[in-house]
């Protein structure tokens, strides 16, 4: 696919210099011009369609299981306020 650089590439399959027309392969080329890099010197060749598949009948579909209900939570309770404890002085001989 014919593309024409707007910046350097430069990377293991070789370098082209900014404003130098290349023939790079298509998948290349696409991801070249999306991210701005190039543009393109050509059309992009147009998909093929693919079919829908036809909706699955009555019959196919699964119904959706209905959810279990979430286990019940106790609460946890309050612990109780504790009375402050007093500092008891050391017991330790003074030298």
């Amino acid at each position: 696919m014919k593309i024409r650089m707007l910046t350097i590439l430069a990377g293991p399959r070789g370098c082209i210099d900014a404003g130098a027309a290349a023939d790079v392969p298509q998948d290349m080329a696409l991801d070249l011009v999306l991210g701005g890099y190039a543009e393109a010197l050509e059309p992009f060749p147009e998909p093929e369609p693919t079919p829908e598949p036809d909706p699955p009948s009555p019959a196919e579909v699964e119904p959706e299981p209905t959810p279990e209900p979430a286990p019940a939570v106790e609460a946890i309770p309050e612990p109780e306020p504790t009375a402050a404890v007093e500092p008891q002085p050391s017991k330790k001989k003074a030298k």
